[in-house]
């Protein structure tokens, strides 16, 4: 029997894990990653820029990633308003907002400096208030330089959302953030809003082929590795915690720390160690265009108002020429008949026949975690599920945050291992 020690083990992938991996391998960590697949893509398709991952692209030389940001729109009876669009966000609130465009600019331009103050102090104390009194201590210290006090930060989003406007426009409002969170507005916090405004609102975004891409190319020439979960057996514990990987070869791999990259891999974990927080991610419904098209008139990204909150992303398959429109839902997907997506959709594209794709093998969704007031507004979880086990997956911690909160998390496991001197 041989056996090899790695610094880090990760099972399964998430944006979050693969950022993690590639700090630690760049840190000089040698680090094991598993493939354990999910039936939906493991990169969120849409994503904007937030600090986080500007900062990443800096320290990876990967500012090619950088592109235009995605159009999107919110679609509110009577409110069609298009963001990165052709014409100015300040002008597009005169015309959709006639008599509230000056309040809604300033609530944009309030929660895009929470936003940015917020994220710059996460990233000054190394990462998320998750990990222990330690980290605790940090974010309070750095959010108190920034004028950051916890009334304001665990604030309800939508008390700021209906101050001083219509019931037409807070209603829009309101669908505009439930759309970009996938929450209901209701469960929304202040930073939250503030954090998704910061990243959705900018005009750049970036490219998921090519930052998937350069995180595969770091990590391979930082000498990270990575094994298929066919090439694994078996997960053994000894204490209490996971201690190594048989492989079919029958080698061993050992490691000081495990990071559980997505709720999928928990399933390898033995069962005194499988944590019972972790819930099945909604997965989101793709219906294929087989005749006409979407309106030119819609952006590539569309926001409904409705109950729930839809979110609609269209792709296009290059190879095939193929049109989809990618379906997700502002609550669980079980919760919600097909026959409801399919009317509502049909309304929006009168001109296109829709045909639903059989669903991908995944477990069914259930609701998120209950949403407690923990160090950081909407975390679900700690980052923590054993001393040398932790969850390295942005929508089993920050579930409204989708991108934002991936990289967050990620950024937040490296500086986490490296204070501690786990190695």
């Amino acid at each position: 029997m041989t056996t090899s020690h790695y610094d880090v083990i990760i099972l399964g992938e998430s944006l979050a894990s693969r950022i993690a991996a590639v700090l630690l391998a760049k840190a000089g960590r040698r680090v094991l990653t598993v493939d354990v697949p999910l039936a939906t893509p493991q990169s969120p398709a849409w994503i904007p820029v937030s600090l986080h991952l500007e900062r990443l692209l800096d320290l990876l030389g990967g500012r090619f990633c950088l592109i235009p940001a995605t159009p999107f729109q919110i679609l509110s009876e009577p409110v069609r308003l298009t963001f990165h669009g052709v014409t100015a966000r300040l002008d597009e609130l005169h015309r959709e907002f006639p008599k509230d465009s000056q309040q809604v600019q300033s609530l944009f331009h309030e929660l895009e400096d929470i936003g940015t103050r917020l994220e710059t102090a996460l990233w000054e104390c190394g990462g998320m208030p998750l990990t222990g009194c330690a980290s605790r201590w940090r974010f309070f210290y750095r959010r108190l330089l920034k004028g950051l006090t916890r009334r304001k930060l665990f604030r309800p989003l939508a008390s700021n959302l209906k101050a001083g406007v219509s019931a037409q426009t807070a209603q829009a409002l309101a669908a505009l953030f439930s759309g970009l969170s996938l929450c209901s507005i209701e469960d929304l916090t202040v930073a939250e809003g503030a954090l998704l405004w910061r990243s959705f609102s900018d005009n750049r975004g970036l490219s998921t082929i090519a930052l998937n891409t350069l995180l595969a190319r770091r990590f391979e020439q930082f000498n990270g590795e990575s094994i298929r979960l066919d090439g694994l057996k078996s997960l053994q514990s000894a204490n209490g915690r996971p201690h190594e990987l048989v492989l079919t070869s029958g080698h061993h791999c050992s490691a000081s720390v495990f990071l559980l990259g997505n709720q999928v891999a928990s399933s390898l974990l033995p069962a005194e160690l499988l944590p019972d927080d972790l819930t099945p991610a909604p997965s989101p419904l793709r219906f294929m265009i087989n005749n006409g098209a979407a309106s030119p008139l819609l952006a590539p990204v569309v926001i409904l108002d409705g109950s729930p909150t839809l979110r609609l992303t269209q792709t296009s398959d290059t190879a095939t020429g193929q049109s989809h429109i990618i379906c997700q839902a502002a609550a669980p997907a079980s919760a919600i008949s097909t026959n409801h997506y399919q009317e509502r959709l049909a309304a929006l594209l009168p001109f296109a026949t829709l045909c639903l794709e059989p669903p991908a093998d995944r477990e069914p969704a259930t609701a998120t975690s209950a949403r407690r007031k923990r160090a950081f507004p909407g975390a679900v979880r700690s980052l923590v599920v054993e001393k040398n086990l932790l969850c390295c997956c942005g929508e089993q911690v920050l579930p409204s945050l989708g991108a934002v909160g991936e990289a967050m998390v990620g950024v937040g496991i490296f500086n986490h291992l490296q204070r501690q001197h786990h190695f």
